[in-house]
């Protein structure tokens, strides 16, 4: 990348330069590099969405990836939502199987 270079011109120069022209320099810098990164985080947003071999859902495995950070009343909180989540979903898997119509039958 075309750009890329220049960065890399631009950061080698660096500790050539005058202290208040340096500053600025490097600010441009962190900003051509971040410019850069976003480029390529809308280039990859597919391949940045959460995923699992398991298909589990999304907030199961969010949920597993930051338990161990988390304090004690943080976790019952987790798996409060958690749980609820996994209700929710049983519930719309239960009334879009036709559920209803089988319970009218049971009694």
């Amino acid at each position: 990348m075309q750009q890329k270079r220049h960065i890399q011109i631009l950061k080698a120069s660096l500790p050539y330069m005058h202290s208040p022209l340096r500053e600025a320099c490097r600010i441009c810098v962190r900003m051509f590099e971040l410019q850069q990164a976003m480029h390529r985080l809308d280039e990859e947003e597919e391949s940045l969405e959460a995923c699992s071999k398991d298909d589990q859902d999304p907030l199961t495995g969010l949920s597993q990836s930051i338990r161990e950070y988390c304090t004690p009343k943080e976790l019952e909180t987790l798996d409060m939502v958690t749980n609820l989540a996994q209700m929710a979903r049983l519930y719309r898997e239960y009334e879009s199987e036709g559920g209803a119509k089988h319970n009218d039958n049971t009694i």
